[in-house]
């Protein structure tokens, strides 16, 4: 028996049930979430554009196998989890201190507080390790202004903790982006050239039949696979399973696994046999974690975007050819 349907179903079913959490959450929170609304319309409004590019580029097959009222509800459903995933991303990661748009705070409305300023935690939230230091060994809130008190944590005692400066080392930043992605793609070369993997059903109609061309239609889809995968799981469902795990013995690193494990889950049956694309998938879901960690969404939007065009480009005649 394949186990690729039942795997398949188990994610997505996982994956709703993250979904409706957030919107139930949202609805609890949506005084806190107010100030974050308008910029989980505007990455609906980026999801919009790619729909809208698809449906541009499909326009005469597209409307005669599917009704038009499905297209218009599958996109209201599109922007409705864009929309709540990014409110509630931005949410947690204030709960724990994480800068989540550190490149666009400016344009966002995110002001980030003065370095020199300290900021006034729940102690609780403080990991303490007489080992080598954790991945976060403490909380440093990057925002004051949108930085919401835990409410299970409200009645602990308070501790101050200097801010982390939000400064970003540009050289660094940019040859951290380019090295991730470039070696996730020789990895992933590496490992198609010894298990020789042919394409999965599920990607089959996704692929190009010309490995050598990125077609449009493959272009717009990747892409906006690595916008929305980055938001729905480096921004909320990673941080989400932080702010649950951040007491425990493993913290953010745990969430950071976690997260790994079910984006990997997502991939299966895009390559025969599934293992090769686990094996793949998995070690590169560590890295965008540890990266959102450390940079914030946008480094993790174009390590998985950069990853995808130049994978296409490289890895697509190692399974299609």
């Amino acid at each position: 028996m394949n186990p690729t349907p039942s795997l398949a179903t188990i994610y997505l079913i996982i994956l709703a049930v993250f979904i409706l959490g957030f919107l139930v959450n949202w609805y609890r929170n949506r005084t806190t979430m107010a100030a974050y609304k308008r910029i989980g319309f505007r990455a609906a409004i980026i999801f919009v554009i790619f729909e809208l590019l698809l449906l541009a580029i499909t326009r005469s097959q597209f409307f005669i196998e599917v009704n038009v009222l499905v297209v218009v509800a599958t996109l209201g459903v599109g922007i409705l989890r864009v929309w709540a995933v990014v409110n509630n991303g931005i949410f947690f990661s204030n709960q724990l201190g994480i800068r989540s748009f550190p490149l666009l705070a400016p344009r966002l409305g995110l002001s980030a507080v003065p370095a020199e300023t300290p900021v006034v935690i729940p102690a609780a939230v403080v990991v303490e390790d007489s080992g080598p230091e954790p991945l976060l060994a403490a909380t440093t809130p990057a925002y004051a202004s949108e930085a919401p008190t835990v409410s299970v944590l409200a009645t602990a005692p308070e501790a101050s903790v200097p801010l982390v400066p939000p400064s970003i080392p540009w050289p660094r930043y940019w040859l951290t982006i380019a090295g991730l992605a470039l070696a996730a793609v020789a990895y992933s070369a590496v490992l198609f050239l010894i298990a020789h993997p042919q394409i999965g059903l599920f990607a089959r109609d996704l692929v190009s039949s010309d490995v050598q061309v990125l077609t449009p239609l493959t272009l717009v889809i990747i892409l906006e696979f690595a916008f929305v995968e980055e938001l729905i799981f480096r921004l909320g469902i990673q941080n989400y399973l932080g702010t649950k795990l951040i007491n425990k013995r493993y913290g953010y690193a745990g969430a950071i696994v976690l997260t790994a494990v079910l984006w990997t889950l997502g991939h299966v049956g895009s390559l025969d046999p599934d293992w090769v694309k686990l094996a793949q998938v998995f070690p590169l879901g560590l890295a965008l974690g540890w990266l959102y960690r450390k940079y914030g969404i946008e480094s993790t939007v174009l390590v998985h975007g950069l990853f995808n065009v130049v994978g296409a480009l490289v890895l697509s005649p190692l399974y299609l050819g």
